[in-house]
Formats: C-alpha cells, structure tokens, sequence
C-alpha cells in the first residue's frame, strides 16, 4: 500500500487565456479581411438556348368564336444588351424602337392596347429572344408586360 505523504501541496493547474484569444482575434482578423463574396445571382451571365425557328412552323389555333389576340416582341442582340426591338401583332402595325430606352416604347405601345372585357378572351404575348440576349434584360421586358396588365406571357426563339 503505498501512503499519501502529508506534506505535497496539490498541484495547481492555470489555463493561459491570453495567448488563446490573441489568436483567436488574429484568425478572426484574417478571416474577416480576406472574405470575397459571390456576386448576386441576378448577375450570373445566363444565354438563352439556340433553337432553329423557321417562320413556318406550325401553331394551334384557338377556335374562332372565342377572341384571341396574340402579340410578340422580337428582341435582338449582338452583346448581351437588348438591340432593335419589333412590336407587332393584333390590330396593330409592326413597330421597331430603336431608341435608347425600348423599355420605355414598349411601356407606351403595351398601354395602347385595349384589354378584352370577356372571360373567354384571352391576350397573350410573346416574348421573341436572341439567344446571346441575357436573362435580367429579358426579365425586364417581363415585367414591363405584367405591368401593364398582360399575365400570359410566352417566350420564343428569335425567328431568323
């Protein structure tokens, strides 16, 4: 058996703090100053897919005592950036806007256009794209058609 010697002091153990957060500080400085964020997904560069679209391609056709009308917005691109812009369909001519903010066209020539009044009637737009187009100006030209009322909004290839 062995004996417990009266005389030993119990050994006192101390946990240096300092040297712990004089490092944690230094990592959290590090960490901190080299962070890089992600860009926001509202800039990821997205292209819209190629399809070939002949002009005779086929269309259904709703039956002919409901009323129907059908518009398109053809966009060009040659960067990315909305070109020239075309308007056409149901009563009215075609329509280029060229300007600096076909946007704002559009806006005016979608407010011209008279809503149906029946259940049955239905408007629908469709939004021609060049595939080199990106997604936030297609989005945009979207919005403009919700805006003004328009729910049924399609997208299509850009014709050549």
């Amino acid at each position: 058996m062995s004996r417990k010697r009266k005389h030993e002091k119990p050994i006192e153990l101390t946990l240096p703090i300092t040297p712990f957060l004089d490092m944690a500080f230094q990592l959290m400085f590090f960490f901190v100053s080299t962070f890089n964020p992600r860009p926001v997904e509202g800039q990821i560069p997205i292209q819209m897919p190629k399809l070939d679209v002949s002009e005779s391609s086929t269309s259904v056709q709703p039956p002919s005592d409901i009323l129907n009308e059908e518009y398109t917005i053809s966009i060009t691109s040659g960067d990315g950036n909305p070109g020239t812009v075309s308007f056409s369909g149901g009563t009215l001519a075609k329509e280029t806007m060229d300007g600096a903010d076909p946007i704002k066209g559009l806006n005016d020539r979608l407010s011209k256009i008279t809503k149906p009044t029946s259940k049955d009637a239905k408007v629908t737009i469709t939004i021609e794209a060049d595939d080199i187009l990106r997604v936030a100006h297609l989005m945009n030209f979207m919005d403009v058609c919700k805006q003004n009322g328009f729910e049924s909004i399609g997208f299509a290839p850009l014709k050549k």
